[in-house]
């Protein structure tokens, strides 16, 4: 369970932080090393009083950003790469490859992102291959999934900066999760936290959406995709 908590914490930040605003927000043209992944090393205390809503709560976001340099002429590599994560990837557009390799659900659909399915054995990599993702981003079509996005989630440890393997790519962050038994989410200190009975994470690591099989008019390496409900 506590896995789960992690690694659904790691993805909801995102769609919190931006209904949040952006009153802690930080953009930044090359991460630094100071933002190591650290989790408490408790689980959420039962019996929680005064728990937020994720929509409502988080009054205040706290984000790090770092882009890949990119230009016209890395366009073909760029294409060649996205090519290579396609093919290796093709086998989850079946939600039921995706489960047999081991990723779950642990976040309904949000708005502009679709539902997330992580691979909770591995929600925190260190590692980075672009051809296994560790996170997938569905959208409901027909009764069924239909494959939208693929994800990756990094350790800051292992990488203080994000890799540049995507030439043009948005790497994102989001610092000072807590995440309650109930699955609702919210922004906040780490004292509020704990005194709230909440599970906190000072820093999500280096995340990335890649587009692949849902066209994105903000990029394929956008946070938001407006054409996902």
């Amino acid at each position: 369970m506590r896995a789960v908590l992690v690694a659904a914490g790691m993805v909801v930040v995102a769609a919190v932080s931006i209904a949040a605003g952006a009153a802690w927000s930080r953009g930044r043209s090359a991460p630094g090393a100071d933002g190591n992944f650290v989790t408490d090393s408790s689980s959420p205390a039962a019996g929680a009083s005064e728990e937020p809503s994720a929509s409502s709560s988080a009054g205040s976001s706290h984000a790090e950003h770092a882009s890949i340099s990119g230009s016209p002429a890395t366009g073909d590599l760029l294409q060649e790469r996205l090519g290579t994560v396609r093919e290796a990837t093709a086998r989850y557009r079946d939600v039921a490859g995706a489960e047999a390799d081991g990723f779950r659900l642990v976040v309904r659909e949000l708005p502009g992102m679709g539902a997330h399915f992580v691979k909770v054995a591995d929600s925190r990599s260190s590692t980075f291959d672009p051809t296994r993702p560790n996170m997938l981003l569905y959208v409901r079509e027909g009764g069924g999934w239909k494959l939208a996005a693929v994800g990756y989630i990094l350790s800051k440890q292992a990488f203080p900066d994000p890799p540049d393997y995507f030439p043009g790519a948005h790497w994102h962050s989001h610092q000072w999760l807590c995440i309650f038994q109930s699955g609702s989410v919210a922004l906040m200190p780490e004292g509020e936290c704990r005194n709230k009975g909440g599970y906190w994470v000072d820093d999500t690591g280096w995340m990335l959406h890649v587009w692949l099989y849902e066209e994105n008019p903000s990029g394929v390496f956008a946070e938001l995709n407006p054409r996902v409900g």
